[in-house]
């Protein structure tokens, strides 16, 4: 599976839309972040309500996973995210960003910086 890829019910785990927009925009494979809720180095009561933070290095990533356990006993994959990584950005923000920054720098020389 590929780091764009992902599955709903995977290693006996659901995960949420916002958990597989997260592992696409952020780069990450959905198996390192299994790895990382099978297996934490550190885990941690997150800011929801029995909500917990499983964090792990794997690959040289430190991989941050919130998890809920549901009414069934099954894990709820609800966020993913890498420590000290920016997220991803996509081309057409990259193209907006540029143009954005030229039309600054056009209107500081054109008027001035205030």
């Amino acid at each position: 599976m590929s780091a764009t890829e992902f599955e709903r019910y995977y290693g006996g785990m659901v995960w949420t839309n916002h958990a597989m927009e997260r592992l696409k925009q952020r780069g990450i494979y959905q198996a390192d972040a299994l790895a990382v809720l099978r297996n934490p180095e550190q885990t941690f009561p997150a800011k929801k309500d029995n909500s917990v933070k499983f964090i792990r290095t794997v690959n040289g990533r430190r991989i941050h996973v919130i998890g809920v356990l549901n009414e069934e006993k099954r894990w709820v994959v609800t966020s993913v995210w890498v420590r000290g990584e920016e997220d991803r950005v996509g081309w057409p923000e990259r193209i907006v960003g540029a143009l954005v920054d030229k039309l600054v720098g056009w209107l500081k020389k054109k008027f001035g910086s205030k």
